[in-house]
């Protein structure tokens, strides 16, 4: 006999099949975003060295095997106690120079961390350390002064008691009595009509406006554009010398080419005779998807890849090194930490090609 069924309303179990499904997607969520936060914690307490073999066709003998160390937009972060995680990856390293492109200070322009960086480099000044100014740092120069005979922000004038020099000029580096010789270019020069600017700061000094302060800004930079002008004669009068450019925002193939248009005219700080150039700026993404590319960059748009955005590669037709970088940016519209992102310094060693 068949057996009747009583149950007039049976009971249905989706709601609670749906409820288990949020809970677990909700429980799954909560643990990877705990697991990227220790992730990003443990990342920013470690830090990684790479190194880049870099060829530059020509390069001099004496050149061969010459190597800077690369680091960029530390951002204030303090990697270890008084940086120990940066004196950690570098320990028992040797380079030649130091070009820091830019964005190494905190939110309010301090400068102890930076600083704390700076001292666990290498101490010897025949090891040049070269600073750019970036688009978040603080002007370096201060026209309205702060107690001191300098034209330089306090910021700058502590880095150039440590012995850093800022790269607003043309640096020379030589070898062999001077027979080898490289050049460190800030690449805004590239764009810039140096005569010109000397004759303007002339102009300038001579009405002699504005405060003290102002003054000193005035001087400083007639010094400055007089030195470049002479770089530029020097560099005319040794054709093979060796030119690396620097800047803090990566050059793009659109700028190469407009500046290879603009300037295709004098010899003097071209593209043409620039071997390499430095950047920043991207901080690699800083957020970034485990074992895959950066999750948004402003201007680049959502899941670029790394070429032109972190490493070795081309802007036109001239070698660029972007550095990973070492803190966050607040230029990103997420919050400013690195995410799956470790914070990296970088050690360049130049080969030749051919030997002149």
């Amino acid at each position: 006999m068949r057996r009747q069924n009583y149950y007039v309303f049976a009971t249905d179990h989706r709601p609670h099949r749906i409820r288990r499904f949020f809970a677990v997607t909700g429980i799954g969520l909560l643990v990877l975003i705990m697991l990227g936060a220790l992730s990003a914690l443990i990342m920013m307490n470690r830090v990684r060295l790479e190194t880049e073999s870099v060829t530059v066709a020509g390069l001099p003998a004496d050149l061969n095997g010459f190597s800077v160390l690369h680091l960029s937009d530390l951002h204030g972060a303090e990697l270890g106690r008084e940086q120990a995680a940066v004196k950690g990856a570098l320990s028992g390293k040797t380079y030649s120079c130091v070009v820091m492109t830019g964005d190494m200070l905190g939110p309010d322009g301090q400068a102890e961390p930076l600083l704390d960086l700076l001292d666990v480099l290498n101490p010897d000044p025949a090891v040049p350390k070269l600073y750019l100014p970036g688009d978040e740092d603080a002007s370096y120069l201060d026209p309205f002064g702060h107690g001191s005979e300098s034209a330089f922000a306090e910021w700058a004038e502590r880095l150039t008691e440590r012995g850093v020099v800022i790269l607003d000029r043309p640096y020379l580096v030589t070898r062999n009595k001077g027979k080898a010789r490289l050049w460190f270019v800030p690449l805004d020069l590239f764009t810039m009509n140096a005569e010109r600017e000397l004759e303007n700061w002339r102009d300038e000094v001579v009405k002699q406006r504005g405060s003290e302060a102002g003054r000193r800004v005035s001087r400083y930079q007639l010094e400055r554009w007089t030195e470049i002008t002479q770089a530029q004669q020097e560099i005319n009068k040794h054709p093979g010398d060796v030119i690396i450019a620097v800047t803090h925002a990566p050059m793009t193939e659109a700028y190469s080419r407009v500046t290879a248009k603009e300037r295709q005219e004098s010899p003097v700080f071209s593209l043409q005779h620039t071997s390499l150039v430095l950047a920043g700026h991207y901080c690699a993404g800083q957020w970034r998807v485990p074992f895959g590319p950066a999750v948004y960059v402003p201007d680049r748009g959502w899941f670029p890849s790394d070429e032109n955005l972190t490493g070795l590669g081309w802007a036109g037709t001239t070698q660029q090194y972007i550095s990973p970088g070492l803190g966050a940016s607040r230029y990103y519209p997420m919050p400013a930490f690195r995410l799956f992102n470790s914070p990296a310094v970088t050690i360049l060693k130049f080969t030749g090609s051919a030997v002149r």
